[in-house]
Parts: C-alpha cells; structure tokens; sequence
C-alpha cells in the first residue's frame, strides 16, 4: 500500500520513463490507454487492482475502490492527475513538468529528490 512520498515517487518515475501522456481512444486523459500508458495516477494501480470502468470515475470513488491508494491523499492524486493533464508538461522530450512538480513535492512536504536524478537521465 502506497503512502504520499511513495506514491510521488512512482509516478514521476513513470512519467518520466512513459515520456507522453496517456490519452484514451477519445484522445482524453485516461487512467489507462492504448500501448500500455498509464497517467499518473493509473500508474499506482496495480493491475490486478485495476478495471476500465474506472475510466472517468472521480477520485473519491478511485480511493475506495483501489486499496493500493487507501493511504494516499486525495488531493496528492488529484494534482498528480492534473500534472499529467496538462499539455504544457509534455514535450516532444518528454515530461517537461519539472517544475510543476518540484511544486507538488514542496506543497506537500515530499522528498523531491528523485526529480533531480530523473531529469538528470533524461
């Protein structure tokens, strides 16, 4: 079971390594996409935790049913969602969002570390 800073930890690690947004057939963000992308979020579920119908659900509701993310904060998954939504974090690079989210991480008292030594290897 996930707790804020490792939770944080997973989803930069995926961003970074994915390298583009995960977006549904629909071309909207989706918790899970074609090729095996995941958003932020989607990355924390396990598979064996995860169902489609998850798919456009509200994070209360993503909370009780995934038990991976009982401990995690609402409003940690709700800006690590937004963080992957939002086109300007995404380059023809990659992630770009570094700065968005080193912001998370001080908002929410984390341990940014892991940034560094992502973009570093970028």
């Amino acid at each position: 079971m996930l707790d804020d800073q490792s939770a944080f930890e997973q989803a930069m690690r995926h961003l970074f390594e994915q390298g583009k947004p995960c977006r549904g057939e629909d071309g909207y963000c989706a918790y899970r996409g074609p090729y095996n992308t995941k958003c932020a979020v989607g990355a924390l579920i396990p598979d064996d935790q995860y169902s489609p119908l998850f798919e456009g659900e509200d994070m209360d509701h993503l909370k009780g049913a995934v038990p991976n993310l009982h401990k995690v904060s609402k409003h940690l998954l709700l800006r690590l969602q937004a963080l992957h939504d939002t086109n300007l974090n995404w380059g023809k690079s990659g992630f770009t969002g570094f700065e968005a989210a080193m912001k998370i991480a001080t908002d929410f008292r984390l341990d940014a570390s892991i940034l560094s030594t992502l973009r570093e290897n970028q």
